[in-house]
């Protein structure tokens, strides 16, 4: 059975967390952003679209990041034999080295769905980090990722 995983989109959820100062973000601190001036920018940058204008750009990173997780999500096998479709929510932390932190399932849909979204959540190469005011921040990003079974 021919089946198939789809990318919904990069959410930017929450409120927006904003420093009072510079000096609180020169500080280590563990405080996670949401969204920043300079947003995370995916691992892939140096060789997709480098030659895309400035305002396509996170079209473009989202389209890449989305065939990513159609090349190398795999459907679960019991999800395909009970016919399991929908919505996986990921929440993860791109950190101010670049990594992937503090993933998690936000929404499941069972049959291992949620687990096989965030092992390849966990896999993935690290990120040019957030900047707020020229400072490397932590920020948090929500993916959802849809699993449709073909009919």
């Amino acid at each position: 059975m021919y089946h198939k995983i789809l990318f919904i989109a990069l959410l930017f959820t929450g409120s927006v967390t904003v420093a009072q100062s510079q000096s609180l973000l020169s500080k280590e601190t563990k405080d996670v952003f949401t969204v920043v001036e300079d947003m995370p920018i995916p691992w892939f940058y140096k060789t997709e679209c480098i030659d895309v204008i400035n305002e396509e750009k996170q079209n473009c990173y989202a389209s890449k990041l989305k065939a990513y997780f159609s090349e190398q999500l795999s459907y679960p096998p019991k999800a395909m034999n009970n016919k399991t479709e929908g919505t996986v929510v990921v929440q993860f932390v791109i950190s101010k080295d670049g990594s992937i932190t503090d993933a998690e399932i936000i929404k499941d849909i069972g049959d291992g769905c949620g687990a096989a979204a965030l092992q390849l959540v966990n896999k993935m190469p690290d990120w040019v980090p957030g900047r707020q005011r020229g400072v490397p921040v932590n920020v948090r990003y929500t993916l959802p990722v849809k699993f449709q079974l073909s009919k």
